[in-house]
């Protein structure tokens, strides 16, 4: 490559020597021209040869190494759709036996409701029977008191009706002779 680039430089000097000889000045000969490009060119075409191969091979790299992490992303995105997908196939699954486990909670409860319901009445139906009893009880013995008491009253004013001074008298009389008798066998 050196030696590309000396030759280069040997023939820009030979043509400027050439044009170096005419005395008139109308701006770059052809050959200079020529010999400028061919430096130019010879630099450049130098330069991209020593620093290319570096470039494109570390762009290759970082193109693989992209393309390795696409590959493992997309890898990652399959097996995560891959869990969905047994995910929602499970999800009909639990739904499934999450309605049984309801159906059946809801019937245990219904039955346990029923029960206590049952239980309630039951004792509900004891209490007013009792109730009852006690009432009916209670109304008896008020009852029989106002009974008595009317009876009472019947008999008191049936005395007092039939029962006159003279009776009267007559009935005490009687009460003490039947006193003052000797306690003895009655025959």
């Amino acid at each position: 490559m050196k030696r590309v680039f000396c030759v280069l430089l040997l023939a820009a000097a030979v043509v400027a020597a050439a044009e170096g000889g005419h005395g008139e000045d109308h701006g770059p000969s052809p050959a200079w021209k020529w010999a400028n490009f061919l430096i130019l060119a010879g630099l450049m075409g130098w330069g991209i040869a020593k620093a290319g191969p570096a470039f494109f091979r570390g762009r290759t790299e970082e193109i693989q190494r992209s393309l390795k992490e696409a590959q493992q992303l997309r890898e990652q995105a399959e097996a995560r759709a891959a869990e969905i997908e047994g995910r929602l196939g499970n999800l009909e699954a639990e739904i499934a036996e999450l309605r049984a486990n309801s159906a059946r909670e809801m019937e245990a409860e219904a039955s346990r409701i029923q029960d206590e319901t049952g239980r309630l009445t039951a004792r509900m139906m004891e209490n007013a029977e009792k109730e009852i009893e006690s009432a009916a009880s209670q109304a008896t013995k008020e009852l029989r008191a106002h009974a008595s008491e009317l009876a009472l009253q019947l008999a008191q004013t049936k005395v007092q009706q039939r029962l006159t001074p003279d009776m009267q008298e007559q009935l005490v009389d009687s009460f003490v002779t039947m006193l003052r008798r000797p306690k003895g066998p009655v025959n």
